[in-house]
């Protein structure tokens, strides 16, 4: 007999109202700045405008409403999902629903700390759960359609490498979906509110290990499709490694190692785990010809972070070639 699955009707508003606005700010990587009133006020730099150097974000937890007081503006977790995504109700509401699936996760105070800094990149969400996959299709939903221009990432070329996935937390009904990347027996998993992996076996993912010339390694999946986004290309002319989480750089060594590449060129991530590795690599193959591009983008976090700042101009420099 065909298996059914419960799918859960639409995130109507009320719903979504009641989702923690501090929570879909952590599952959007950002963080507070500062937690003040015993957890009840957290303050950021603002998500939804510029130059907000000194924290004037608050959302009060109790509430569950947000205020910038830069603009003198704000709401409940909808409003703050049109403003930082530039969207309608309907497809905010879908890209609360993404991430949430019809549970709405209960609210938790945060102690009264200096909190970790705004814009420190996120933490896979429970990592320690697991999910089992339901179903693979073609990208079509809107809402991972509306995330992938947020990242500036054309949908043709994403759906060379992506694919729409549903998945469940191990032993409920409650579904979720997502962008898939294959990668060992399941998927490196993404959405507006979700990072995460879905399956087991967790590995690198290699691609083109053809020749023994150069081969590029990225952290992430969209650092990869920014590079070759930004270069004008659907397919790499090199080979190729991306890391999913810097935890995994020994795989990386080893398999660049094995196969003999010549010539290795970074592209990590500007923070500290992304700086360690490129500093174990470098010691790695102190005998090979090591690029470290991290320079290309040395005002963001990532590659995909400078690409999104770039915007769609697609605008190359010698710098930014292989």
């Amino acid at each position: 007999m065909e298996a059914n699955f419960l799918m859960p009707a639409p995130m109507r508003a009320d719903q979504a109202r009641q989702i923690p606005i501090a929570t879909y700010l952590e599952r959007s990587g950002i963080q507070p700045a500062k937690v003040t009133r015993g957890g009840r006020e957290l303050w950021y730099s603002s998500p939804i405008r510029d130059g907000d150097t000194t924290p004037s974000f608050k959302v009060d937890t109790e509430k569950n409403l947000w205020f910038d007081h830069g603009m003198a503006r704000g709401g409940n977790v909808i409003d703050l999902v049109i403003e930082m995504r530039r969207v309608t109700v309907k497809e905010a509401l879908a890209i609360l629903e993404s991430g949430f699936a019809g549970s709405v996760p209960a609210a938790r105070r945060l102690t009264a700390t200096a909190g970790t800094p705004a814009g420190e990149k996120k933490k896979d969400i429970e990592a320690s759960q697991g999910f089992e996959l339901i179903s693979a299709q073609d990208i079509e939903h809107p809402a991972l359609v509306a995330y992938l221009a947020s990242r500036c990432i054309d949908v043709a070329l994403a759906r060379r490498y992506l694919r729409e996935i549903r998945f469940r937390p191990k032993g409920s009904l409650k579904q979720y979906f997502a962008l898939g990347f294959a990668c060992g027996n399941g998927f490196d998993a993404r959405s507006p509110v979700f990072k995460g992996f879905v399956g087991d076996g967790k590995t690198i993912s290699t691609l083109n290990f053809t020749d023994k010339g150069t081969v590029a390694v990225f952290e992430g999946v969209y650092d990869f499709l920014s590079w070759l986004a930004m270069r004008g290309i659907e397919e790499p002319d090199c080979g190729i490694v991306i890391l999913h989480s810097v935890s995994l750089r020994r795989r990386a060594i080893d398999a660049i190692r094995v196969h003999g590449f010549g010539r290795v060129v970074l592209y990590l991530d500007h923070d500290a785990a992304g700086r360690e590795t490129a500093g174990v690599i470098k010691a790695e193959f102190g005998d090979r010809n090591i690029v470290d591009r991290s320079s290309t983008y040395v005002d963001f976090k990532d590659l995909n972070d400078w690409w999104i700042g770039l915007g769609f101009d697609g605008r190359q420099t010698n710098a930014e070639k292989k």
